[in-house]
């Protein structure tokens, strides 16, 4: 007894819009076929074909009922004879245009593909993709989480502390007296010192000597607490002080090594040559160790009132350098002078 195997229409792949004509005789002796008949349309052939068989209207019936089926669940209406207005017509849906009297998927037949321009291709669609905001937040770059580079004793380091937006400017004679102090109880050891300092108004550099990156690692955070806590305290303010991890990069050359203790020592008088203000040639930032460095050029001399308020009669807070890079290497370049400015000399 011959058996049918019934086509099972699958939702991506849609009918043929323009079946063969059913027919009793055998499709062979048809001697002139159709041109514009595909022969591949059924989009699911029966593998194990019977020949003289054709589909049997139960066959038919399951078979464009699942396609109704795949239908409604894609929320696809055609256009009724009566010319009733569809409420949703194939739209985008369709993959190909070929549901029979559905006007739209004709229409799509016949349209030629449309350049789109940058501003429809970056038209936000509110399922991911490109979007105003999206991305990475642009601003100062942070402190990769990443481990710490080992370094040998032999290589002093700059270190950066910066702090958070909301706290004051560091620039003030208490907070100048608390980082002084800070720097005296936990910049004087064996394996940690700090060599020269500068405080900025929203971040701290360091000159320091360090075992290496543990003993840095552990030197920074006590330096970091201590500012923290005695900081918070000074300016009335609880929470988190410092904006990220501190920023550490070991100098290696004599040169490096020069422009480091020139960047630091000097980076008040270049922030203030950029905002157009004028120094005196001698001039001298006194929120940082550059009354006690004995690498400058010229004798230093203390002009303003306010320099001999914040530097007469106060002891040196850092310590002595002891790495060969420190004390002789970066004199191979020449001393300092006062109004040098990223190897340049400011204007007066």
């Amino acid at each position: 007894m011959l058996t049918r195997r019934n086509a099972v229409q699958t939702p991506n792949r849609p009918p043929d819009p323009h079946p063969a004509p059913d027919s009793d005789s055998d499709s062979d002796s048809d001697p002139d076929p159709d041109p514009d008949s595909d022969s591949d349309a059924d989009p699911d052939p029966d593998p194990n074909p019977t020949p003289g068989l054709a589909p049997t209207p139960a066959a038919e019936g399951r078979r464009t009922a699942k396609l109704r089926a795949v239908e409604k669940a894609a929320g696809i209406k055609h256009a009724s004879p009566a010319g009733r207005p569809p409420g949703r017509v194939c739209q985008s849906l369709c993959q190909t245009p070929v549901l029979e009297g559905c006007p739209e998927s004709i229409g799509l037949r016949l349209t030629r593909p449309i350049q789109l321009t940058l501003d429809h291709a970056r038209r936000p669609c509110g399922r991911g993709g490109w979007r105003p905001g999206a991305g990475r937040p642009r601003g100062r770059t942070r402190v990769a989480h990443e481990r710490r580079v080992r370094f040998a004793a032999r290589f002093p380091v700059h270190v950066t502390l910066r702090v958070r937006d909301e706290v004051p400017s560091l620039r003030r004679h208490g907070a100048l007296r608390v980082i002084q102090r800070v720097i005296r109880a936990a910049g004087h050891h064996a394996y940690f010192r700090i060599v020269q300092f500068a405080v900025i108004g929203n971040h701290i550099h360091f000159i320091v000597e360090a075992a290496g990156a543990e003993a840095l690692a552990k030197g920074m955070h006590s330096v970091e607490v201590r500012l923290a806590r005695r900081l918070n305290r000074f300016f009335e303010r609880r929470g988190k002080f410092f904006a990220d991890r501190y920023h550490a990069r070991h100098l290696e050359t004599p040169r490096e090594t020069r422009n480091a203790i020139r960047y630091v020592l000097s980076n008040q008088r270049a922030h203030q040559a950029r905002r157009g203000e004028r120094l005196n040639r001698d001039w001298i930032d006194p929120f940082s160790s550059a009354y006690w460095f004995d690498g400058w050029k010229d004798p230093v001399h203390l002009r303003e009132p306010r320099q001999r308020e914040l530097l007469l009669d106060v002891p040196q807070p850092t310590a002595a350098p002891t790495v060969w890079l420190l004390t002789t290497g970066w004199r191979r370049w020449g001393p300092l002078s006062f109004d040098e400015v990223g190897g340049n000399r400011a204007r007066r």
